[in-house]
């Protein structure tokens, strides 16, 4: 009868082990769940931030690219400006000379 009593006991006592192992695992799976779905959410963060600097920074190229252009009309233009002045200045220079020596 005393064995049938430990029996009895040490079944009950297993019973409540398989239950707290079942609460553990459930308890492990619901924090696990929870990891992956902070983890995905993170990622989207991440990736929507950087497809948004991506963006920035294709816009700022983009924008540096024109002014660059800009510069560059600009500055072939005011070398041919210069070249020009530098052409009617030695013709000024000429023409002055020559009428210093007519004089």
């Amino acid at each position: 009868m005393e064995h049938l009593q430990q029996l009895n006991t040490m079944k009950a006592q297993l019973a409540e082990e398989a239950i707290m192992r079942q609460q553990d695992d459930m308890l492990h799976d619901e924090y696990a769940l929870q990891a992956e779905v902070d983890f995905e959410e993170a990622s989207d963060r991440m990736a929507n931030t950087m497809g948004k600097a991506m963006a920035e920074a294709e816009s700022r190229e983009n924008r540096l690219k024109t002014d660059l252009s800009i510069m560059k009309r600009a500055n072939l233009r005011l070398k041919g400006e210069k070249a020009m002045d530098t052409k009617k200045a030695d013709r000024l220079i000429k023409d002055n000379t020559s009428l210093k020596d007519q004089a």
